[in-house]
């Protein structure tokens, strides 16, 4: 129920007259007759009963949207990632650019020994030099290779200059799910990217271990269904099932119609369910200097009432304190 409250506020003449006269102007009680000549001031404040039922708590948490099935895709030597050509959700096919890296100097430079050393042994042959110096060459070539295979050397970078960069491809058709970031520092093997084959989409999202199943009281086990709430464009809802818990992580398959793979969705999860409490508007309570409270009127009184907040949830709060069902309690 709401109420239209109105409180007259009283203006003494002894204020406007204290400024020069050494009034006492410290504060008195506030006299409910307006002082003669001067209309009341409304002060309107909203009220809502206070009621007596059942309320669900929610467990609000984000996820990711991912696929299933994806192929990791390694950095294929060290260096620096100097150009991401993909981004997370596009559609590619088997052979497509992801990224691009400048490898690191100490493969920049066997990678010039090997082809200086290769020239130098055809050049050789090709003169007919002496079986010595062919031998000495040779030898230095293989140095040169037993380096590169232990760096894993990229063969485009032989003879590709110093300035060469080594391409990063997609190893199927699919959708990108992760990617690398310009300057990034990679080793040979990191994962800098992965693909996903499109077939499945799942979402991943962490909630609090106490809010999931196995908990006291969870919020969350295998087998729910769960709204899926998109944060990017227009808001819409999509279903999703909870399908496995670990740790916290709660993955839920869904149906890839309107999803993108990395994409944010919010989960709005059935919680614990509290009945016969006394509820409150989340907005009433009033949190002050570590005290929480409520303002009740009764009579044209205000009064503040110190309560305990159990929960809040849905915009509601299921209080205890010195209340009753019905009683007025102020909105601001």
């Amino acid at each position: 129920m709401r109420l239209q409250l109105t409180r007259a506020l009283a203006l003494s003449a002894l204020v406007v007259a204290g400024a020069g006269c050494g009034v006492d102007q410290r504060p008195h009680q506030a006299d409910r007759t307006p002082a003669a000549g001067i209309a009341p001031i409304d002060v309107d404040r909203t009220v809502v009963a206070v009621e007596r039922g059942s309320v669900t708590e929610r467990v609000v948490a984000t996820g990711r949207v991912e696929i299933d099935d994806q192929e990791p895709v390694a950095a294929p030597t060290p260096g620096e990632i100097v150009a991401v050509s993909a981004r997370m959700g596009d559609t590619i096919e088997a052979g497509a650019v992801l990224a691009e890296i400048a490898p690191a100097p100490g493969v920049v430079i066997a990678a010039l020994e090997l082809e200086a050393a290769r020239l130098a042994v055809d050049q050789a042959a090709a003169n007919d030099g002496d079986a010595a110096e062919l031998a000495m060459l040779a030898s230095r070539l293989e140095a040169a290779e037993r380096t590169a295979a232990e760096l894993d050397l990229p063969p485009e970078l032989i003879g590709a200059g110093v300035d060469a960069v080594v391409a990063v491809v997609a190893p199927i058709d699919g959708i990108v799910v992760d990617v690398p970031s310009i300057g990034e520092a990679v080793e040979a093997g990191d994962v800098i990217a992965r693909v996903g084959d499109g077939a499945g989409l799942t979402v991943l999202a962490e909630i609090d271990d106490a809010e999931v199943d196995g908990g006291a009281d969870p919020a969350v086990a295998v087998g729910d269904e769960i709204a899926l709430v998109r944060q990017s464009g227009a808001t819409t809802e999509e279903p999703g099932r909870v399908v496995s818990i670990d740790r916290g992580v709660v993955r839920l398959a869904v149906d890839d119609a309107g999803l993108r793979a990395g994409e944010r969705v919010r989960l709005a999860l059935p919680g614990r369910a509290w009945t016969d409490v006394l509820v409150v508007p989340a907005d009433a309570v009033r949190r002050f200097a570590g005290d929480t409270s409520v303002l009740t009127v009764a009579d044209g009184d205000l009064r503040r009432v110190a309560i305990e907040v159990l929960v809040e949830t849905d915009g509601r709060a299921v209080v205890e304190g010195e209340l009753a069902a019905g009683d007025q309690v102020v909105v601001p």
